[in-house]
């Protein structure tokens, strides 16, 4: 799980919000709050960007680590933003069980699909998509968004390859074997409901634009 649910404890302990208030920001329920805070449940991706541009949180920050008091004193507009108000594109290019044979035998990445996402929002160089290829306790569709490493930082997530098996893997239980690909985990967009990665993309990227108009 992110961290997210602690810093909406945390943004409405220091806005002073009650768990209604916070709610009604985001035309949400006071029990999903609650949920959020007791790590029952976490918010949808749509959610989470509107709770990050809401407060001017960078949004890895946002899920990441539990937030302190300073660094939500220090966040500001042109953090999460930049300093235009025309969002600056990324393209992410996604690993799936379709192409991921493709990708163990280094074929060129540039070929394979891509997440276009703009950057102040997302992180991360690469996405893998969990399914039958990665040993995982994240929902089956979850994106992993993901940066390649070659040592390990401490609390982060990880995605470690090896002998063509991949593995997600908290850092206190990653090896430094010869031969293994390491993978830190950014953020995951995680929707179980839907039915595709392509139809997941879609709603992502709308949700996305949207916000983008509201700035």
């Amino acid at each position: 799980m992110s961290s997210i649910g602690k810093n909406i404890r945390k943004i409405r302990t220091i806005k002073g919000l009650s768990q209604t208030s916070f709610a009604n920001l985001f035309h949400l329920t006071r029990a999903s709050i609650s949920a959020y805070e007791e790590l029952r449940a976490e918010p949808k991706m749509d959610v989470t960007l509107e709770i990050a541009k809401y407060f001017n949180i960078p949004i890895e920050e946002l899920l990441s680590h539990e937030i302190t008091v300073n660094e939500f004193s220090k966040f500001t507009y042109h953090q999460v933003v930049g300093e235009s108000t025309t969002a600056n594109d990324v393209s992410i290019p996604i690993v799936t069980s379709r192409n991921w044979d493709h990708f163990l035998e280094k074929d060129n990445i540039e070929n394979f699909q891509t997440m276009n996402v703009p950057s102040q929002f997302f992180q991360g160089e690469i996405a893998f998509v969990v399914g039958e290829k990665i040993s995982s306790d994240f929902h089956s569709g979850t994106i992993l968004l993901c940066n390649k490493e070659t040592s390990v930082a401490e609390n982060y997530t990880y995605l470690t390859i090896k002998n063509k098996q991949a593995t997600v893997l908290k850092s206190n239980r990653v090896t430094s074997d010869q031969g293994q690909s390491l993978y830190r985990i950014l953020q995951t967009i995680e929707e179980p409901n839907s039915n595709s990665v392509e139809e997941r993309l879609k709603r992502l990227e709308l949700q996305v634009e949207i916000l983008t108009q509201k700035k």
